[in-house]
């Protein structure tokens, strides 16, 4: 039986943990500095800025099940960390909890109460010049240069029919693939239907985009970037641009080496190269927004875009290269910053068979990483462990 009824409640969150909105008082002002002089009426007020708002924020925690979410919160609030407060009626807002009280009563059941104060602090500025804007910026002028590239290096259709019907049954091939691909992996939201409409104009149009290679590009790149919005999950996304990296649809193989079979064959490449671009540089931006449980899942998602990276033919324009370089160098480094703040895999050894659920109690008293521990060991059966396992060690 619901307890605690959260049907008319308004959701607030710290960090990404969730609590139910009760209300909150908001401080701030102009800073000033105060002058008076000696034997003299006069008074100066010199102005220093903007004092950083003070919120003081009380919300409830829903306990009808368990008290993990209640833990949790209490967790986040301890960590020396600053992080995004996202509250019902202000804009998201960068900084710290830096006191907090929790109450529990008997006549509260299904719900725990609290107050924490939280100050706002500006975010780093040297995420403004190589962080996830900066990729975004990247990201956008290498697909710009390359639409240029693609569309110097088409073999031009002209009267050529084979190549007309080879250029337009690859296109038709790649953009099902890439709908094939886009619908096999789970997560999506509302904006699918926009990727998806977008995928089908490359469809029902490939009998003209073909004769327009800059336009046949533009409309990929249209594509990935309602593909960008289309799932809820920015994991979900990367794994949708991983199956992308190596694409290599065609309507035929080269049939020798005509300067017709050669053509076929260059805009078959081309159109794949079309994808494998944009779901690689879509990848470098989704990866650095992955909310990663530990550094194995950092590991797997940069030897995944290294994988990428090596698909992409090198014989492309110098300046495109370079920039592909920076985008990559960059993203990688914002993925080893991220490693600060998940915990290590570690080997432990358990000497004694133990039920898995008092070896996590033991490590962290709680079991909120039983998930991610069992699959990472690929764990059938968790009542006896014995052995070394693998498990979290969290960064002090």
């Amino acid at each position: 039986m619901t307890l605690f009824n959260q049907s008319r409640t308004k959701t607030a969150t710290f960090r990404k943990a969730n609590f139910i909105f009760v209300d909150s008082n908001i401080k701030g002002g102009i800073k000033f500095a105060e002058y008076e002089y000696p034997n003299n009426n006069r008074r100066d007020l010199e102005q220093l800025g903007g004092m950083l708002k003070k919120i003081t924020i009380n919300g409830l925690i829903d306990c009808n099940a368990n008290y993990k979410k209640r833990d949790k919160l209490q967790k986040i609030f301890d960590e020396p960390r600053a992080g995004l407060l996202s509250l019902p009626f202000y804009k998201k807002m960068h900084g710290y909890i830096t006191e907090y009280s929790f109450s529990d009563s008997n006549n509260a059941v299904g719900q725990t109460s609290f107050t924490c104060e939280f100050v706002e602090v500006s975010q780093d500025k040297k995420n403004k010049k190589t962080g996830k804007g900066f990729l975004a910026n990247l990201k956008s002028k290498i697909l710009g240069e390359y639409e240029n590239q693609f569309n110097d290096a088409w073999k031009a259709i002209g009267n050529a029919k084979e190549k007309f019907d080879s250029a337009v049954e690859t296109t038709k091939n790649v953009a099902n693939k890439i709908n094939q691909v886009a619908s096999s992996v789970a997560g999506a939201g509302d904006s699918l239907g926009d990727f998806s409409s977008s995928v089908n104009e490359i469809l029902n149009s490939a009998n003209k985009l073909v004769n327009s290679p800059k336009v046949l590009f533009s409309n990929f790149k249209i594509a990935f970037d309602n593909l960008g919005v289309a799932y809820n999950s920015s994991k979900n996304l990367f794994n949708v641009c991983k199956n992308l990296f190596g694409i290599d649809e065609k309507d035929r193989t080269q049939i020798g080496n005509s300067i017709v079979s050669q053509d076929i064959r260059n805009n078959q490449n081309l159109i794949n190269q079309a994808v494998r671009i944009n779901a690689l540089t879509l990848a470098y931006q989704t990866a650095v927004d992955i909310d990663y449980s530990n550094t194995q899942e950092i590991n797997d998602a940069i030897a995944s875009l290294e994988n990428g990276f090596s698909l992409i033919d090198l014989s492309i324009d110098r300046e495109i290269i370079d920039l592909l370089h920076s985008l990559r160098y960059n993203a990688i480094n914002e993925l080893n910053q991220l490693r600060l703040s998940v915990p290590n895999i570690v080997e432990y050894e358990v000497k004694n068979p133990t039920p898995l659920i008092n070896i996590l109690f033991n490590l962290y008293g709680n079991d909120d990483n039983k998930d991610t521990i069992i699959a990472i060991n690929n764990f059938q059966d968790t009542s006896s462990v014995f052995g070394n396992i693998k498990v979290l060690k969290y960064v002090e």
